[in-house]
């Protein structure tokens, strides 16, 4: 059985769940560009890795807010949501995909480890994140721009759709 096989309704039950506990803003109705808290990421993922679900990429987002506009100049994207905490500029020019293809077709019995390895891949990127330079030749880093904000990818069967609320 490999990793997608592994995917029922009980752990897209269990997903949506984690997504209501964290906040997390979704950005459609599925479980791509999922923007969580630069504090709350590390546990969203530690749970995601608990229920057997694997982060495939990481959007960025600069999370734009009268502090952040004057201490970094945002935003430093194009367009994006507005959310109950507030504008997120979608940073399109910058995208990190994991390239974890090659484990979603191990056995069931490698699938948890190989999980746990990939999204600790994850939460490594993010905590060390610099962003490609931008026109004027600046670039963000996670530890030091505030307003850079991860988008989770999750990799689920293209058939999961997620109730909009």
């Amino acid at each position: 059985m490999n990793y997608l096989q592994t995917l029922d309704s009980q752990k897209q039950i269990q997903l949506n769940k984690l997504i209501e506990k964290y906040e997390v803003c979704p950005t459609g109705s599925g479980y791509i560009d999922l923007i969580i808290s630069r504090e709350k990421f590390i546990e969203f993922i530690d749970e995601l890795t608990q229920i057997g679900l694997m982060v495939e990429a990481v959007s960025w987002w600069c999370h734009v807010t009268d502090e952040n506009r004057k201490r970094f100049g945002c935003p430093h994207g194009y367009g994006g949501p507005m959310t109950k905490f507030g504008w997120f500029s979608e940073m399109s020019h910058d995208f990190d995909d994991l390239g974890n293809e090659i484990f979603l077709d191990k056995t069931n019995s490698l699938e948890q480890n190989s999980v746990k390895m990939e999204n600790d891949k994850a939460k490594r990127l993010i905590i060390n994140k610099q962003t490609i330079k931008n026109a004027n030749g600046n670039h963000l880093t996670f530890d030091k721009n505030t307003c850079l904000t991860p988008g989770i990818w999750v990799k689920v069967p293209n058939n999961w759709i997620r109730e909009e609320s």
